[in-house]
């Protein structure tokens, strides 16, 4: 009787630590790890092609992208995860993009953190289809439209759509001798590049000449564009414009504005067309912003990415198997339009 008593108590114990070991980590938590780590999820057993994101950072505009995107693929029978972010670290996702394939995913989305690394993200994607999206990779010719393809905004074009709207605006005010500031994004990208080399360039062909008395990243955040653009500020330096690589930088300069009483008396000018970006071209702060469309580009990524995983090169893409999608010039004559897609 003592020895089957002993051995009732010691199954006991084994389930009770079994349980305690078994207990999960609170939601948010679990979402944290998922969000800036390897994934480490099993396979399910489904026939339903499986499809991650891989995002360099995350702001309103990849916010945007990824909820649609999520939807868009789930209606077309995917089994998608959420999203993990890099935090611009190139290391972080190559790891990222390995540890899906080492999960037996089919495909990923990558917004790449480093146009240089598109090699290393194709290693570790092994036989995965690959999207890369946003960000432009350093060799083009590397896409074959079964495996890789590239789906975009011309940066080139967006930067010249700001580059054209401030010329209009001098030009018609008589003025063809400008002092411009020019907020970039992290230094070396070729997005960053292409958007300032595009205002630059449509400022010149225009017979607007510039001189730049300030010239620095701020890394795509709004903070830091707010305080250094209170830094110059306090100097009293002169400057007309402000050209800025994305919403968010512009929305910095205009709250270092707002925070220290100065008139916004000269034009600003952002790309991306966010929601907080459009408000404030209703409020008369925000001069200009260029339209990506994230939701619209999330339906263009699905429907390329669906073909690819059935076998085929998508009908959108181009003889270099690149997709573009259109830079939109948002003003106060359209902007309502493009907040009129954030209400849906």
């Amino acid at each position: 009787m003592k020895k089957i008593l002993a051995i009732v108590l010691a199954s006991a114990m084994v389930l009770s630590l079994a349980a305690c070991g078994a207990k999960p980590a609170p939601a948010t938590e679990q979402k944290a790890e998922a969000q800036e780590a390897a994934p480490a999820a099993e396979k399910k057993d489904s026939a339903a092609p499986k499809v991650a994101l891989c995002l360099p950072d995350i702001d309103q505009y990849w916010t945007g992208f990824s909820t649609a995107a999520i939807a868009e693929l789930k209606a077309a029978g995917c089994d998608v995860d959420d999203f993990v972010i890099a935090k611009e670290d190139i290391s972080t996702q190559i790891g990222q993009v390995e540890g899906y394939k080492n999960n037996g995913y089919d495909a990923v989305i990558v917004g790449i953190t480093n146009g240089e690394s598109f090699k290393e993200i194709m290693d570790a994607a092994g036989d995965m289809k690959v999207v890369f999206f946003n960000r432009s990779i350093a060799d083009n010719s590397v896409l074959d439209g079964l495996q890789y393809i590239y789906a975009g905004m011309s940066e080139y074009d967006a930067g010249k759509a700001q580059g054209q709207w401030l010329a209009d605006y001098f030009k018609a005010q008589g003025k063809t001798d400008v002092k411009g500031m020019m907020f970039k994004g992290p230094l070396g990208l070729d997005n960053v590049e292409n958007r300032t080399k595009g205002a630059k360039d449509a400022l010149e062909e225009n017979g607007i000449k510039v001189e730049w008395v300030f010239e620095d990243t701020a890394e795509w955040d709004r903070t830091k564009a707010m305080d250094k653009f209170t830094q110059f500020a306090g100097t009293g330096a002169p400057f007309d414009f402000v050209v800025a690589n994305n919403d968010e930088m512009a929305l910095g300069v205009i709250e270092a504005c707002t925070s220290t009483g100065k008139e916004i008396n000269f034009p600003i000018v952002g790309i991306d067309a966010t929601e907080v970006g459009c408000m404030a071209i209703e409020n008369g702060t925000l001069s200009m912003t260029v339209n990506q469309d994230g939701p619209g580009q999330a339906k263009v990524v699905a429907s390329a990415l669906m073909q690819m995983l059935d076998g085929k090169v998508p009908k959108e893409c181009a003889a270099d198997f690149t997709i573009a999608t259109t830079a939109q010039p948002v003003t106060k004559d359209n902007y309502k339009e493009v907040l009129a897609n954030f209400k849906k």
